[in-house]
């Protein structure tokens, strides 16, 4: 072997443990993991009992360098999450001070003096089991790279099964090293509060909700993230029989019929049958929704607003603003929730008119229709 290729092994060797550039550790990364450890346990060693078969020495190399790159990418995650937690503890600090003991005893500033206090020794257990990690980790691949450098292009098959069960070895250490840190980033999840979104229910039989972009039609439930502003943002969609029908024929349309335009506010199509011809308008003239929190007193008065989304002209207060409310495990208990009922009341005036020549003739009708949108469940989580 080339002495440029036992530098650039050793090189390798030397990348795990040091800190790199990498983003906050999230849960979705936890997959990233399991599959970087399978990787390395499963793929690597086919790919090595091929190379070794084929007595390829430089594939061997080639496979052993990326092994060393992937096992320094799953070695960043512990480094990424200690830049998360001092994070979280550096906004708190900034926030309220550097002296938790100076918080205040308000009910919120105990929750967030015992996240702080519990986010600071969760960063020491961190670092200590990164350290330790970290140098086994290091340690094996060390062992493993200096089975593969003492190696001959001849001794390749006959150290085969050695450098399989080396690797073997390395792999086990590599899924301990991703259980270790997927261990320590659910428990800083759970300290953060993170992880528990608003659950959602649409309980109305003739009203859909749009919450946050999510639509709900009646009877579906979703989840959505607590925003970063706590302001969940919902708007109603009066499902009246008018526009379900033009809703439907916008996706079926007769015979002989073509459609202009088409919205949940607006229909309009032309029919031709030869025989005779017309245009059929169906138009929200006027559209307005109220809202309330019935019966619920836990929702604070001024912390909610009503206003026009824009969607149609002639659609007024369909959006309803609400600042989601903080309540605190420390009192009402662990994994608690809080249920807000919100509910809606939808009016539509609808405008119909057909303008048409030979057996269609010219018509104009004017219809009101009322919609009960009781409710929208909203089920919020205790921080």
């Amino acid at each position: 072997m080339s002495s440029p290729t036992k530098r650039s092994l050793c090189l390798a060797v030397l990348l795990i443990g040091q800190a790199a550039s990498a983003q906050i550790l999230i849960a979705g990364a936890l997959n990233e993991l399991n599959n970087a450890g399978m990787e390395l346990q499963a793929g690597i060693q086919n790919q090595m009992a091929q190379a070794i078969n084929e007595k390829n020495w430089n594939k061997l190399v080639d496979i052993t360098t990326a092994q060393a790159k992937q096992v320094n990418a799953v070695s960043d995650k512990f480094d990424a999450l200690v830049r998360e937690i001092d994070t979280q503890v550096g906004d708190m600090e900034r926030s309220r001070g550097a002296n938790p003991d100076a918080w205040g005893n308000t009910e919120e500033a105990q929750a967030e003096r015992a996240k702080y206090r519990e986010l600071k020794a969760q960063r020491e257990k961190t670092v200590k089991a990164r350290d330790q990690q970290a140098l086994r980790l290091k340690n094996s691949l060390k062992d493993f790279f200096r089975l593969v450098q003492g190696l001959k292009p001849q001794d390749m098959e006959r150290m085969g099964q050695q450098l399989i069960a080396r690797q073997r070895a390395l792999g086990s250490d590599v899924n301990a090293f991703v259980g270790a840190v997927q261990g320590l980033q659910a428990k800083t999840s759970a300290i953060s509060g993170l992880a528990k979104p608003i659950q959602l229910k649409n309980d109305a039989k003739a009203v859909a909700f749009i919450v946050n972009g999510v639509r709900l039609d009646p009877g579906q439930k979703a989840d959505v993230p607590v925003p970063a502003d706590r302001v969940l943002k919902v708007r109603a969609e009066a499902m009246t029989d008018t526009r379900k029908l033009i809703l439907e024929k916008a996706k079926n349309p007769t015979r002989n019929a073509a459609v202009a335009k088409s919205s949940p506010w607006e229909f309009e199509f032309t029919v031709n049958t030869g025989a005779a011809t017309g245009t059929t308008t169906w138009k929200v003239t006027e559209e307005s929704y109220e809202w309330s929190f019935p019966g619920n007193p836990d929702v604070p008065a001024g912390e909610s607003s009503s206003a026009s989304s824009g969607v149609f002209p002639t659609v007024k207060n369909d959006v309803f603003s609400w600042s989601v409310p903080k309540f605190f495990e420390a009192r009402y208990g662990k994994g608690a929730r809080k249920p807000f009922w919100l509910a809606t009341r939808g009016s539509i005036d609808w405008s119909y008119v057909r303008k048409g020549s030979g057996g269609l003739g010219n018509k104009t009708e004017k219809k009101s229709e009322f919609a009960d949108g009781s409710g929208l469940n909203i089920s919020v989580a205790a921080e």
